[in-house]
């Protein structure tokens, strides 16, 4: 009988074994190509997959967000008309516009219906009770009932850039959609984004995640995220951005001495730094000038940098991604969104300049009751100032 017992229980791994082996390869694609060579990526989502689950590692978790600062979302009444949307450009355009969308839409128990047209919604996520992936056709075909929000933020969202609010001087002045930094709600679609990311999302942002917990337990150990947004001499759309032409050695010198006098401050011995940028030569710059007792993290996967333009972009911008087939427009996209949450997961954040893509991670770092640093610039160069002494938005 105990012979018989122990036939059952292997039988019955194996069965597991070979329906997750299933799922996983009908999810995702097996084989994704580098940017720019064609050649395989050092790992492929699928494998990546199949390590976590050999790992049989169970303590992850992708966010550490008291409840007095999130708020779960309504059930959804699937008999009533949906909400539709689409998106373009660069991904935090695209999030700017998609996730006050899902608010709005749970605020009224309605499934939102998400339609990107150059790489999928499922591409990257999941669908979850709350979002669904459609394509084209159903984005056309809506019901009278239903609402189409086309590439835009919902009715009635708030936005500071048409009221008067005080001025700081700083970064902060930039990210007007204040709503994203008060709103328990969207801290829970946030939340809800990051826990239903797609397998090749979690290829990128996993192996960040990792090392960002790892060093979180170190006894005496910070983790710092900074994101710097240069652009890439596009033409129309970085032409108008002046927050964009910055002297980034200056930036960079600025955010390195607010960053060690953060690290002083918490009589840290030893720290952890994730650099999320569209320059590849800001990471470097980290790892020639931090000190000696810092270290800056190295993704497992980093795609390369166009030399011109920008992947993905508005229509005025000299966009290159028509040079790009549709696997290496998921893969980079895919990078794009493992590094945008990936910023939410340091021990404080660093906003040396404005860019939509860094709405996330400081929404999900203040809701984490971590600190944000946001610049200032004037005679002494970059001067960074703590998030809770700049804001004055009352609830």
């Amino acid at each position: 009988a105990s012979s018989r017992r122990v036939h059952a229980v292997v039988l019955m791994q194996l069965s597991i074994c070979v329906i997750m082996m299933f799922q996983c390869i009908s999810l995702i694609e097996t084989t994704h190509e580098n940017a720019l060579e064609g050649k395989p990526t050092t790992k492929s989502a699928l494998e990546y997959q199949e390590e976590k689950s050999e790992s049989n590692d169970n303590t992850l978790q992708y966010h550490d967000i008291p409840s007095s600062e999130s708020i779960p979302l309504d059930p959804i009444n699937e008999k009533l008309p949906g909400v539709y949307t689409n998106g373009c450009c660069g991904i935090g355009h695209r999030l700017t516009r998609v996730v006050p969308t899902i608010l709005y839409a749970n605020n009224a128990s309605k499934k939102a219906y998400i339609f990107w047209g150059d790489v999928s919604w499922s591409t990257l996520f999941h669908d979850t009770p709350y979002v669904q992936s459609i394509g084209s056709d159903e984005f056309r075909n809506t019901g009278k009932n239903d609402t189409v929000i086309y590439n835009h933020v919902p009715p009635n969202w708030p936005n500071f850039a048409k009221v008067n609010f005080p001025i700081t001087n700083t970064t902060y002045d930039k990210y007007v959609e204040r709503p994203w930094f008060h709103s328990r709600s969207l801290i829970s679609v946030l939340v809800s984004m990051q826990e239903s990311l797609s397998p090749l999302a979690l290829s990128y942002f996993d192996p960040i995640h990792d090392q960002l917990r790892g060093a979180k337990k170190e006894s005496g150990a910070v983790t710092m995220c900074v994101h710097v947004r240069q652009g890439n001499n596009e033409v129309g759309d970085w032409e108008e951005k002046v927050w964009r032409h910055v002297s980034v050695d200056e930036l960079l010198d600025g955010t390195r001495a607010s960053m060690e006098a953060f690290v002083r401050s918490r009589k840290a011995h030893k720290s952890l730094v994730f650099v999320a940028s569209d320059n590849a030569d800001v990471r470097p710059w980290f790892e020639a000038n931090v000190p000696n007792n810092w270290n800056v993290l190295k993704p497992e996967k980093v795609l390369p940098r166009p030399e011109n333009g920008v992947w993905f972009g508005d229509s005025r911008a000299n966009e290159v991604r028509g040079s790009l087939n549709q696997t290496m427009q998921n893969e980079i996209l895919a990078e794009t969104i493992a590094e945008v949450f990936a910023l939410g997961e340091c021990d404080a954040l660093w906003i040396p300049n404005f860019s939509t893509f860094t709405y996330p991670a400081i929404a999900l770092t203040k809701a984490k009751e971590n600190p944000v640093f946001f610049a200032s610039v004037g005679d002494e160069g970059y001067q960074f100032h703590e998030m809770n002494s700049l804001d004055t938005f009352q609830t």
